[in-house]
């Protein structure tokens, strides 16, 4: 049996922070997942108006160094519903904004990810990644969860 703090990791990539992003301002973070098997990446947006918490981009990129940036094409999404995104991230509401969560298999992947986000309006966002050492990822989806006020979209690749 493993043990939770030695088998996981806990990285953040774009610190919540309280400054605020330009509307369409490219942020990114890169991750090495060197030792581990499973990457769960998890984008939080601000509490505001629709629009303003959106992300504008939320794509991942993998490289075999940290300067690399080959497309994940299942892993690039935004707010457009043609075939230039593999999903749409959620539609947002004052209410209860949403919470997205890439499930990335890292033995399929190159060594060095990184993380992309784009606000589609002036606004605050944060991405952390959550590495684990264990050899299954999630084989269902989480269930939508309001203990934190956000909805949970989730995407398997």
């Amino acid at each position: 049996m493993a043990i939770p703090q030695q088998s996981d990791l806990v990285v953040p990539l774009i610190a919540p922070n309280t400054a605020t992003q330009a509307t369409n301002a490219l942020l990114y973070g890169y991750l090495d997942t060197l030792g581990f098997d499973h990457a769960s990446i998890i984008y939080l947006p601000n509490v505001g108006t629709a629009t303003g918490c959106a992300a504008k981009a939320l794509y991942v990129t993998e490289g075999t160094n940290s300067t690399a940036a080959s497309a994940i094409v299942a892993l690039r999404g935004g707010t457009a519903t043609s075939s230039s995104v593999a999903f749409v991230v959620g539609n947002l509401n004052t209410d209860v904004e949403t919470a997205v969560v890439l499930d990335i298999d890292l033995l399929k992947r190159e060594r060095y990810l990184r993380v992309n986000a784009s606000p589609g309006e002036k606004g605050t966002l944060g991405v952390i990644a959550v590495l684990s050492r264990g050899k299954k990822q999630p084989s269902t989806p989480y269930t939508a969860s309001t203990t934190l006020g956000y909805r949970v979209q989730q995407v398997i690749a």
